[in-house]
Parts: C-alpha cells; structure tokens; sequence
C-alpha cells in the first residue's frame, strides 16, 4: 500500500512538473514578444535629450532654488 502512495506522488509531481515546463514556455515567448516589441517602439521614438549636471551635481531645471510642495 505504501507504494500506492509513492506512485501517486511521483505521478502528481511529474504532471506538476509538466505544467511548470508549460507555464516557463510560455513565459518566455511572452518575453520574446515583448523583447521585440520594445526594439521596435526603441526605433520609432526619439531619444530623449540629455540631462546635464551642474558643477555640484545636481540637476539644473530653472535656476530656482524653491523647494516645490
């Protein structure tokens, strides 16, 4: 009886298995889909222009100080 359920565990492990194989497969043509897809919208949009940064490190928007809320 005791291999009954050893065989039913080794049987449910290898269609939990199975289903995880399925569920990565998926995952990575979904991936390769999206990989394409971000090449294809890299080339289309412009690049975005640069941001400089002042002699002290940090950002110079406006040359205001003022601390926005």
């Amino acid at each position: 009886m005791q291999n009954d359920y050893y065989a039913l565990a080794h049987e449910q492990a290898g269609k939990e298995r199975a289903d995880l194989r399925t569920q990565i497969e998926t995952l990575l043509a979904r991936d390769a889909r999206l990989e394409k897809l971000i090449d294809v919208l890299k080339q289309l949009l412009p690049e975005p222009p640069a941001v400089e940064a002042s002699a002290d490190g940090h950002h110079d928007h406006n040359g205001s100080h003022e601390h926005h809320s």
